[in-house]
């Protein structure tokens, strides 16, 4: 045999050892993706199971905050409600009081309005009665 019969002879050689290392390595490779996704599927499967676990605890957390909210919510209303009235009273209180005060305060400015006004025309009638008077003597 020739040198280019023993290369071809080397080269199918290596070409048959190629093909059953690759046949090999793809039984290995699918084996391994067997075990990958099994081990994916049992970690996605945990992952649901804590996300439900999760979901229910956050709900329970969630309503009783909301539940809270809603508490805290209506005291807030029934305090501003409370003080609106009471503001509300004191105000009126205030205002009836200032009218009060503001009618007296009218009421004597013109009694003493109508008091000056009278003295005065009883002083301009005297005036009067004095000047007659003297336009008659003159």
């Amino acid at each position: 045999m020739g040198n280019l019969t023993k290369d071809i002879e080397r080269l199918c050689e290596e070409i048959e050892a190629s093909r059953v290392s690759r046949a090999a390595m793809k039984t290995e490779i699918a084996k391994e993706n067997k075990a990958i996704q099994g081990a994916v599927s049992k970690m996605r499967a945990g992952f649901a199971r804590d996300h439900k676990a999760m979901a229910a605890s956050t709900k329970k957390t969630r309503t009783k905050f909301v539940s809270e909210l809603k508490d805290d919510v209506s005291g807030m209303l029934k305090n501003f409600d409370s003080s609106l009235t009471a503001m509300a009273k004191a105000d009126r209180n205030e205002r009836k009081n200032f009218m009060s005060s503001l009618k007296k305060e009218v009421k004597t400015a013109r009694t003493d309005t109508a008091k000056d006004l009278a003295g005065a025309r009883k002083a301009w009638a005297v005036m009067a009665g004095a000047r007659k008077g003297k336009k008659k003597s003159s």
